[in-house]
């Protein structure tokens, strides 16, 4: 019995590698650029792949004069393509320093957003 016990846990072994990836992430690098006319000032940046459960991936400072970008890297825990090769998207919540938030819908991986005073954030 001893052989068939180490064969099925080789056999085990070699499609849990192959077959399942080890863990999925994403390297990301969104470039913020501020339309408002006041500095904005972020302190986080939360992401999810499907709404309403967003996990925070970056905390920090991130001053934006008016009319300058800044970027921000984090890491998704979701791949940048789906089974087949597609690029997925996520939605973002940038956090001001004073609590505004401002939503960003489907953006792909290192997409980048512009933001202004209105807490919008639209693909740039």
């Amino acid at each position: 019995m001893l052989p068939r016990t180490h064969c099925l846990g080789a056999i085990c072994m070699l499609l849990s590698s192959t077959i399942l990836p080890a863990h999925a992430t994403c390297n990301q690098t969104t470039v913020i650029r501020n339309t408002s006319n006041i500095t904005l000032r972020f302190a986080e940046l939360k992401s999810a792949s499907s709404p309403p459960f967003f996990d925070s991936q970056w905390t920090g400072s991130r001053v934006i004069p008016p009319g300058d970008t800044r970027q921000i890297r984090w890491v998704s825990d979701v791949n940048c393509t789906d089974g087949v090769g597609v690029p997925n998207v996520w939605h973002l919540k940038l956090i001001r320093n004073n609590g505004n938030v401002h939503y960003c819908t489907n953006i792909g991986p290192s997409g980048d957003v512009r933001v202004d005073i209105e807490n919008s954030c639209l693909p740039d």
